[in-house]
């Protein structure tokens, strides 16, 4: 296992998991910015409490774009099932939302949904609901 609670491969007969979390660029800049990061989740509730595990790697990037992924370690299976929980169920509620939101290309745009998550650092995210009022086309 590769995870901080571990010693970085000390225990090797330990059960372990590899997190996979994408971020922009900017956030984490390269491979050695990658090795010494950790991903605080589950940070947005009122108790200020959170979980964390190491990242270990810098699998792509994307700096054009603002993306990269990054792998993540952990020995910690509630973590593991909890993340994997939560991953199943936005799969089934994206689903969800393009099978009853996303209409044609010809459809009006006023009857699209547009769906905005803010997410302030250290404070709880906020997702909000709305239609298109109006379109800007960027340059």
């Amino acid at each position: 296992c590769h995870c901080s609670a571990c010693g970085n491969g000390k225990s090797a007969d330990r059960e372990s998991w590899i997190i996979q979390v994408f971020t922009a660029t900017h956030v984490v800049y390269d491979a050695t910015e990658a090795e010494h990061s950790e991903c605080l989740v589950f940070y947005d509730t009122h108790d200020g409490g959170y979980t964390s595990f190491k990242l270990v790697k810098k699998l792509w990037a994307n700096e054009a774009g603002d993306l990269c992924l990054l792998a993540g370690a952990t020995c910690d299976r509630g973590l593991a099932t909890q993340l994997g929980i939560m991953i199943r169920d936005l799969n089934k509620l994206w689903k969800q939302i393009r099978e009853n939101y996303v209409k044609d290309h010809d459809a009006n745009d006023k009857e699209r949904l547009v769906v905005v998550v803010s997410h302030p650092h250290g404070q709880p995210k906020k997702v909000s609901f709305s239609k298109l009022k109006r379109r800007f086309k960027s340059r």
